[in-house]
């Protein structure tokens, strides 16, 4: 097998980890390797019912390089004189974007989707294994590096 190696594996593409490698590129020269188990960033909102929305404003959400919606009023409807807030679809296709424009075309970051993040600490001289799964391969940490 092929060996990975990282200065930072973050498990999830969820809000808060996005937010992070996001936080994490703008700052520093690291090689971030994320493990994610669905097809696509986004965490929970990849489950959430379609009419659910964000509970404030949604330039105040997500990742710092990339602003969420346009930060425009609703001049109708319930929340007519408010800022407009993101469904769980819009929020999905934004952290996607993210993903795609800012965190992978940094050349820093890669991403394994659709794998499962399982870790398996065997205390044997300081020996620690960690396992990603995918319907198809296991990867295996070991001494910090992916094989």
């Amino acid at each position: 097998m092929n060996e990975i190696e990282t200065d930072y594996l973050v498990i999830g593409a969820g809000a808060s980890a996005m937010a992070f490698v996001d936080t994490l590129i703008a700052g520093s020269d690291a090689d971030i390797v994320m493990v994610e188990r669905r097809h696509q960033p986004g965490g929970h909102w990849n489950d959430a019912y379609p009419f659910v929305r964000i509970h404030h404003c949604s330039a105040n959400y997500g990742c710092n390089s990339t602003m969420l919606g346009t930060n425009a009023i609703n001049a109708t409807g319930p929340d007519a004189g408010m800022y407009e807030r993101a469904n769980s679809v819009e929020v999905c296709a934004y952290f996607q974007r993210v993903l795609e424009t800012v965190l992978l075309a940094s050349g820093q970051v890669r991403l394994f989707e659709m794998y499962n993040y399982v870790a398996i600490f065997i205390r044997e001289r300081s020996l620690c294994r960690h396992y990603y799964r995918s319907s198809h391969q296991w990867l295996t940490e070991k001494d910090g590096k992916v094989t």
